[in-house]
């Protein structure tokens, strides 16, 4: 068999793994199609006759490396077989963390493998690279191949994905370079355009393409799970035939749908497929069924569809009045590269390094904090008024994802009248003036979270003691539960619709709460909430990092910055000595956190913060006492 033969053949198994499970996903080669490589699916060349790939699991690039650390390895002996190995291949010198992270993994994975029957080598300390190599002991058949690498592949997996773990515990902000599901069908798009090859996820030919609308009045998308399968009418509630009726009978299993969601959303959702042909339902007459295969990475909208050159021709877009329209595979195919490509958003990375500037909070405090975060899933940020909690709270979500992404962090505030009807589902008023069930915030987050499991989700709860959480979170206390989430403890909600499956908290959401210890207007927090929850106390810091951060301005030398820390450490001091107030009313740093313009009077800049900030503050904290919030002011003056 030829190299590039094993090569697809390869690729389409993998692939086919990847379909069953939309989290499997691994490597392609990515770039340099020159002459050897050009026609090549993996990394390698038909001269050196190997293979090589990684899977999402696994960390596979950083800045600077020359290849992926770990890598599944098949190396051509001959026109029938080939040799399977894993390799993990690092620096014993790193030079920066990343790769001293990567180190540790390495020497983790190697101490693991103590009890297996694979082959291993590793290379003596006295080299400058570390490499660790394991083998299937024997030579693979390449008829029949695939049995054998994915119990290879499934057999290495039970041995690092522990190991990851362990490594992540202990370096909890390491950012692995993992594939996620928008990085993997990037590369699939990119392989298949160079490769002049048609996309692997579309059927073959004898399939058809239709384009669906989907009334969100009737029906969302988001509401139901990939494999869920549904039922499309042909005629309308009134009992008429839909338009382009004729369509409904063409329609054959396996065929594929583009589910575009109408007004108000106006976005293509998800991609869907034919189970059943139009037959006639007790229930609801004549039907046609499909079930959900995939969640799109980039909802396009209605501006962005019609933008495409391949549709000026498409149905869809002369006359959108209509349910089912058949649209040509290049049509289709136009449609899915561009809601499988990732949004051009410019998202930074942002890491321990970046947060440790950011906060005034000492590093180690971060670390731990994140960690807990990684364990718990839930935490919330508690402290006296203005020391930054909601602030904090977005960095340690971007510090977990390791890069900015806002997409991935939703910020709501609690407040008295907020209820589970806001929260996770509801009857609500429409248009028409009806009221119709609709889903609250924390339900689209976590379908969205689901849609997207190989990404981490943070959804950001301000004044989280506002609310009544018991009536808020409803069934959710269970679900939230760090050991109760997944499909496994699914659940039915109070408000339910016909056929609906039940409902869970996934893996990848994280929820941080913030709280206000200060306000004496709020209950405490329920202790069957707070069982569920780790909390965390932030203080006001005004140290060395506070200064650095007010000498930004031009206008605030070093003996001024002195003499705002002094004053304010001084006045916080009173506060938690005071045997009515305590630690938790001390003044945060945030009020001066917007610091003076280059032209502007530091001076006046700080008193202006005490006078209209801070003093109705103390004033509130020793209302029955006047006296005490005057000479707490006192300490404040900078005479």
């Amino acid at each position: 068999m030829s190299y590039y033969k094993l090569q697809k053949l390869v690729f389409d198994h993998l692939y086919a793994r990847h379909e069953q499970d939309n989290n499997f996903n691994f490597s392609v080669r990515r770039k340099a199609f020159t002459k050897g490589s050009a026609k090549s699916y993996f990394t390698g060349t038909e001269k050196s006759d190997y293979i090589t790939f990684t899977f999402w699991f696994l960390p596979c690039y950083y800045p600077g490396a020359s290849i992926e650390a770990a890598t599944f390895i098949l190396d051509k002996i001959d026109k029938d077989s080939f040799r399977l190995y894993f390799q993990f291949f690092t620096t014993r010198t790193p030079g920066d963390e990343p790769n001293e992270i990567t180190l540790a993994l390495g020497k983790e994975i190697f101490k693991s493998l103590g009890d297996t029957k694979l082959k291993i080598e590793m290379n003596t300390s006295d080299k400058k690279m570390f490499h660790l190599k394991v083998s299937h002991k024997e030579a693979v058949p390449i008829e029949g191949f695939a049995p054998v690498l994915d119990s290879f592949i499934d057999q290495l997996t039970a041995i690092v994905q522990p190991c990851i773990k362990r490594i992540k515990a202990q370096f909890p902000h390491w950012k692995d370079g993992t594939i996620s599901k928008p990085e993997f069908e990037t590369m699939i798009d990119k392989l298949c355009t160079k490769l002049s090859i048609p996309h692997p996820g579309l059927p073959t030919e004898a399939t058809g393409y239709w384009w669906l609308n989907c009334n969100p009045k009737i029906w969302r998308v988001e509401d139901f799970v990939v494999g869920q399968e549904q039922n499309y009418t042909s005629h309308n509630k009134e009992g008429n035939k839909r338009n382009v009726y004729k369509n409904f009978g063409k329609v054959k299993v396996g065929d594929l749908l583009i589910g575009y969601e109408s007004t108000p959303s106006k976005r293509v959702k998800a991609i869907l497929e034919v189970t059943r042909e139009l037959h006639l339902d007790d229930d609801e007459g004549e039907v046609f069924s499909f079930k959900i295969k995939e969640f799109v990475t980039n909802q396009a909208d209605w501006n962005q569809i019609k933008s495409l050159q391949e549709l000026d021709d498409c149905q869809v877009l002369r006359n959108n009045q209509g349910s089912l329209f058949d649209i040509t595979k290049a049509e289709f195919q136009a449609v899915y590269n561009l809601c499988l490509a990732p949004t051009q958003r410019k998202v930074s990375d942002y890491s321990i390094h970046e947060a440790d500037n950011d906060l005034f909070i000492d590093r180690s405090t971060i670390e731990e904090i994140v960690t807990s975060l990684r364990r718990k899933k839930n935490i919330i940020l508690q402290g006296a008024p203005g020391v930054g909690k909601t602030f904090f709270a977005k960095r340690l979500a971007f510090l977990l994802m390791g890069k900015k992404d806002e997409s991935r962090v939703e910020l709501i505030q609690f407040h008295q009248s907020y209820a589970y009807e806001d929260f996770i589902r509801g009857f609500r008023p429409n248009e028409e003036g009806k009221f119709t069930l609709a889903n609250g915030i924390f339900y689209d987050f976590c379908r969205k979270a689901q849609a997207n499991p190989s990404e981490d989700f943070f959804f950001i709860i301000d004044e989280i003691n506002r609310g009544n959480l018991s009536k808020i979170f409803g069934e959710l206390l269970m679900l939230i539960e760090a050991d109760k989430r997944g499909p496994e403890f699914a659940m039915h909600l109070t408000y339910r619709k016909e056929n609906e499956p039940r409902f869970f908290v996934p893996d990848n959401v994280h929820i941080i709460g913030t709280m206000n210890t200060a306000d004496r207007s709020l209950a405490m927090v329920d202790y069957a909430l707070r069982r569920r929850f780790a909390f965390w106390n932030v203080v006001p810091k005004y140290e060395e990092k506070f200064k650095s951060f007010l000498q930004q301005s031009k206008v605030i030398d070093a003996a001024m910055a002195a003499k705002i820390i002094e004053r304010l450490s001084r006045l916080n001091k009173t506060i938690e000595n005071d045997k009515d107030l305590g630690s938790g009313f001390m003044v945060g740093h945030s009020y001066f956190c917007t610091i003076p313009q280059p032209n502007a009077n530091a001076e006046n800049w700080y008193r202006e913060i005490i006078e209209q900030e801070i003093k109705p503050l103390l004033q509130e904290y020793w209302y029955d006492n006047q006296n005490k919030a005057t000479e707490a002011l006192k300490l404040l003056s900078l005479n």
